[in-house]
């Protein structure tokens, strides 16, 4: 039958007590539930427990006390006692729990395994005792059913009984006469041992006691004979059918005659192997738990010592902090605050600490702080301005987080760190006046270059005309070398007008005066215009132009500006593609964009200086520039023009010598033109 122990909980808190029912139900034993040390000291006198797992602080009879009255009544003496408490945790109360005779001591919250492991240990001494107890009960009990037996069976027969009484025992049963010879053996002898007991001599416990045992049964022998009294010891049998030793009780009293005189011995062996292997695992098991406890001790004294270096770690962090650290309670006293935050306020440290926050010296922070209070949220305020009284007059900036600290109801403080940015606020203001003294600076540039690109179109103009009433001989005849001067002079100020306008335009982008004029535009006429411009200066280089076009394609664009794109993208094509090379445009559609291509087999561009090509006055390679002429101004202007027509431009080079393909992609006015073109373009190629 399964032994049921009961385990007793006392504690005032119900809600206590389910946690610890919660923890321990699994162990399948009775949880018995006291809600003070009064009704735990009723329980204790009903019935027993295996461990009591004591509540330190309660009303009434706390927990000290209760274990001391348990300790004083004998019956309850023995009971293990296991201390709780979330409160008294220093060590005198540790110390004053194990002086009243517990086991243990535990803290609040408490692991439940940890708890489980205690309990079980102490349920299963217990259960094991009790074992012991019935058994022993059991044995006495049949001891003494046999006694009465052999009283009733020796008014019959002195003999008969006892032999009788020896077979009829589970014991095992022998008699010897005074001198030590053996003369009986009862059957369980017999069959335990595989001895003939009719072939048993004085030395028939040799074979079946180790060496040591013997040695100890034949002293205590030796010494009845001396003293006329019984004896009884543990030793081990070897049992004949598998050869194990099981423990014996073997229990040897004198017989005594009329005159008081030993006229024989009789022997019991009783097998207890059960009974000391259980005290043996009890004996282990007590070890560990020692063991344990130990090391469970030193562990919290580690743990104790983590903290306390942890906590002078957090207070030197806290002293040496670059900034200002404090703690306010929920009075706006202050509770803590290094030498930051005091050099800030300007006041000595005690005036401050364990005092309210002096509100008119720090009014800049004291609502922050209320709100911070009131909202239980983290809160942040940038570039507090106020003068310490250790900085004079002068003003300095602070940065202040508050950090509310919460509690059972609402926010309990706020923690404060302040950080001194007085120069960074200087430098802010500084940068600021710097970029907008760039931006005044670049202006001025945008607004000279305009200046500076109307003056210089009004002479040019001028040059221009009056060139063109001498072109036209409206003058007067030319011979041939003044026509050719006269060529040059036109072709130096269209250049110089081409140069005057990329920087105009530049200041228009620049200054954000830069606007289209947008209206629908037949592309094919467009590019074939652009081709017809730009094909006597790639025939005069001796660089063939070839042009592939789509058939009924519109734009929604610019059309000078367009034309001005496209004529920068050919003009740089055939200057940077030597003589017997090619320079092809081809356009096509893509979805709802144009793309159009302008490839050559020019000079190339180094892949790392892709990246700069559309930045403004950059040149890449400065002596092929001044060759061909140029401001460094196009393909900038070339990309701006195509993004503000909600395109975009891209350029391609393997490098060096190996050609350089620009990608511009326009939007179409209508996507259906683009299936049109591409079914009239299949109809045309036999595609």
């Amino acid at each position: 039958m399964q032994i049921k122990a009961s385990i007793l909980l006392v504690d005032d808190r119900p809600e206590n007590l389910l946690a610890l029912e919660a923890s321990l139900e699994g162990l399948g034993h009775e949880l018995v539930r006291a809600y003070s040390g009064e009704e735990a000291l009723k329980y204790l006198l009903k019935q027993d427990f295996a461990v009591i797992l004591l509540d330190v602080q309660m009303p009434g009879i706390n927990g000290f006390e209760t274990a001391r009255l348990i300790k004083d009544r004998p019956k309850s003496r023995m009971i293990p006692i296991i201390f709780m408490t979330a409160i008294n945790k220093d060590e005198r109360y540790i110390f004053e729990g194990y002086a009243m005779g517990a086991v243990d001591y535990m803290v609040k919250p408490f692991d439940p395994a940890v708890l489980r492991s205690k309990v079980s240990v102490f349920v299963d001494l217990y259960v094991k005792n009790e074992q012991i107890r019935r058994q022993g009960e059991l044995l006495r009990q049949i001891e003494r059913r046999e006694q009465a037996r052999q009283l009733a069976e020796l008014e019959e027969a002195k003999e008969l009984r006892y032999r009788n009484l020896a077979e009829s025992i589970p014991q095992l049963v022998w008699t010897a006469l005074p001198d030590r010879s053996f003369g009986y053996f009862n059957r369980r002898w017999c069959e335990y041992t595989g001895l003939d007991p009719e072939a048993m001599g004085l030395d028939v416990l040799g074979s079946i006691l180790p060496p040591e045992d013997l040695a100890s049964f034949d002293a205590a022998w030796d010494q009845a004979l001396e003293t006329g009294q019984g004896f009884e010891l543990e030793a081990r049998l070897k049992r004949d059918a598998d050869q194990l030793q099981r423990w014996h009780l073997i229990q040897v009293l004198p017989e005594r005659g009329p005159g008081d005189e030993i006229i024989g011995w009789l022997g019991t062996c009783t097998d207890i192997d059960e009974r000391v292997r259980t005290r043996e695992t009890l004996r282990t098991l007590n070890a560990k738990l020692l063991d344990q406890n130990q090391r469970i001790e030193a562990e919290v004294q580690e743990r104790t010592r983590d903290v306390i270096r942890q906590k002078r770690f957090i207070e030197e962090v806290i002293e040496h902090a670059p900034g200002g650290v404090a703690y306010v309670d929920r009075e706006l006293v202050l509770r803590l605050g290094n030498p930051g935050f005091v050099r800030m306020t300007g006041f000595a440290r005690e005036e401050l600490l364990n005092h309210p926050l002096p509100e008119t010296a720090l009014a800049e922070i004291v609502e922050p702080l209320r709100e911070a209070l009131d909202q239980g949220k983290r809160l942040e305020c940038a570039e507090i301005s106020f003068a310490a009284l250790d900085d004079g007059p002068a003003l300095r900036c602070w940065d202040f987080t508050f950090f509310p600290v919460p509690g059972e109801a609402g926010s309990e403080g706020v923690l404060i760190y302040s950080l001194d940015v007085t120069d960074r606020v200087e430098n802010a203001r500084m940068q600021r006046e710097q970029i907008e003294h760039l931006h005044q600076v670049d202006r001025m540039k945008s607004e000279f270059l305009s200046v500076i690109s109307h003056e210089l179109r009004t002479p040019l103009n001028y040059i221009n005309g009056f060139a063109s009433v001498l072109e036209g001989q409206m003058a007067g005849p030319l011979n041939e070398r003044q026509r050719a001067f006269l060529r040059n002079i036109i072709s130096g100020s269209d250049r110089m007008l081409y140069l005057v306008n990329d920087l105009l335009d530049f200041a228009k982008l620049q200054s954000g005066r830069f606007e289209l004029s947008l209206a629908s535009a037949d592309f094919v006429e467009l590019v074939e215009e652009v081709a017809g411009m730009m094909l006597p200066q790639a025939e005069k280089k001796g660089v063939s132009l070839h042009v592939e076009v789509p058939w009924d394609c519109n734009l929604l664009c610019d059309r000078r500006r367009v034309v001005q794109v496209l004529t920068n993208l050919l003009d740089n094509g055939i200057k940077f593609t030597p003589a017997g090379g090619e320079v092809k445009l081809r356009c096509f559609p893509d979805g709802d964009f144009l793309v159009t291509e302008v490839r050559d087999t020019g000079v190339g561009i180094d892949p790392e200086d892709i990246g700069k090509l559309f930045t403004p006055f950059t040149q890449l390679d400065m002596s092929s520039t001044r060759e061909a002429g140029g401001t460094g101004l196009g393909l900038c202007i070339a990309k701006a023009l195509v993004q503000s027509h909600g395109g975009d431009i891209g350029v391609e080079s393997p490098g060096r010598q190996a050609g350089t393909l620009f990608r511009v992609r326009l939007p179409l006015q209508d996507a259906k033109a683009v299936r049109r073109s591409r079914q009239k373009s299949r109809q045309r190629t036999g595609g």
